[in-house]
């Protein structure tokens, strides 16, 4: 005669599959040279989480998929000073542009130094909120200004627009921050991911432009620098560990250049049939060529592939600005009288060869490059150098902290 079972049995087979299902979701496979594989775990959860409820939520008719995300995003981003802080921060707007300014309490009579940040995420799900932890710490361990730029977003403003109103709050910090009590020839450029392709940009197109005063320096975070190559050891090393890293880098880049999202368009990145190798491009793959990298930098097995066959019409239509400067830094020609540059560079992320490929290039041209790279660190760990206290975020922070300090 069998064991009925009682209503205690039932909640308890419950909360064992409940748990389960739990532990199936939030578990996901980590390097093993990873020195805090579950807080990389619960980040992970976090934003995956959010992807699913910003799709369920476009789904139910909530409205667009990536709205939903960055309200999502935002909510999550504590975002206000200790009650003990020694700076204040004030939403304001730049020459028309949203930006959020964090400054001193104990302001002197003498102008100091600011940082002009750029916030990363893909031109599209960012914002000064989500960046909050480390504008504010900028600021407050610093002793300076640092203004952080609420640009508009892709994919409602396509290339160049949140470029153009990075840059327009950038000139007019220089030419007329003596207003907010900023010292002009002591400013610099900051941004991370998105936000450090911007700021390179920037610095190209004012040395270009011999705008003065001139930055300080260029601080570039994890920048994206380049897409006509995503077969280089960092996409390759980290696919391995994240699968969709190429398809995520082809989804924000569709965004912030078309609009939309363009299948076809994604599909020919991610597979290298977007950018013919032929005498037009021939230079310019030499910029992004691995064979200066490290041979620990390449995951075992690793082999640079060619071009596959490439659709000439969508090639032709967007070749003027995946080839631009203005969109791809890296591929700049002429890198002579640029700010001096910091970059920091993460193992875990596609984009940190990308990082030591302009340090040499920048050095190539005589102009002093910094190169910081952390073995445990990943794309965005900037960011989490508070919460949940990365060894390598706070490493980083660290590290950025002695630099500025020496050279703002």
């Amino acid at each position: 005669m069998g064991v009925k079972p009682t209503e205690s049995h039932t909640r308890l087979a419950v909360f064992a599959l409940l748990l389960g299902i739990l532990a199936w979701y939030v578990y996901v496979p980590v390097p093993v040279e990873f020195e805090e594989p579950w807080k990389l775990r619960l980040v992970e959860t976090t934003g995956r989480t959010i992807r699913h409820l910003a799709v369920f939520g476009e789904f139910l008719g909530l409205g667009d998929s990536v709205k939903i995300a960055r309200t999502l995003f935002n909510i999550i981003q504590p975002n206000f000073l200790p009650f003990n802080s020694n700076i204040t921060m004030n939403d304001t707007n730049i020459d028309g542009v949203p930006v959020r300014i964090y400054r001193p309490i104990t302001m002197t009579t003498n102008r100091v130094p600011a940082i002009v940040f750029l916030h990363g995420g893909g031109w599209t799900i960012g914002s000064v909120r989500m960046h909050h932890d480390i504008t504010k710490t900028l600021s407050a361990r610093l002793g300076i200004i640092v203004i952080s730029v609420e640009y508009r977003l892709a994919p409602e403003y396509v290339f160049p627009t949140p470029l153009e109103d990075c840059l327009q709050v950038t000139k007019w910090v220089l030419q007329y921050g003596q207003d907010l009590n900023i010292s002009a020839n002591r400013v610099a450029i900051m941004g991370d991911s998105a936000g450090g392709n911007m700021a390179a940009v920037i610095s190209q197109i004012l040395t270009e432009e011999n705008f003065t005063p001139k930055l300080k320096f260029q601080a570039l975070v994890y920048p994206n620098l380049q897409a006509i190559d995503l077969s280089l050891p960092s996409y390759e090393l980290s696919t391995a560990a994240m699968p969709a890293a190429k398809t995520v880098m082809a989804m924000f880049t569709s965004f912030y250049l078309k609009g939309r999202l363009d299948s076809a368009f994604m599909e020919a990145m991610e597979t290298g049939s977007l950018v013919p190798h032929d005498d037009e491009t021939e230079i310019y793959y030499n910029y992004v060529d691995p064979v200066t990298l490290p041979t620990d930098f390449e995951p075992e097995g690793y082999k640079w592939q060619k071009p596959g066959k490439v659709n000439i019409t969508l090639w032709n239509e967007i070749k003027h600005i995946m080839l631009s400067y203005r969109f791809s830094p890296l591929l700049k020609h002429e890198l002579k009288g640029l700010p001096p540059a910091y970059i920091i560079a993460v193992k875990f992320d596609v984009l940190r060869d990308e990082g030591l490929l302009y340090t040499q290039r920048l050095r190539k041209a005589g102009v002093p490059a910094e190169f910081r790279y952390y073995e445990h660190g990943f794309h965005g760990c900037f960011n989490l150098h508070e919460i949940p206290g990365f060894k390598a975020s706070k490493e980083a922070m660290e590290d950025f902290l002695i630099y500025a300090k020496q050279h703002l």
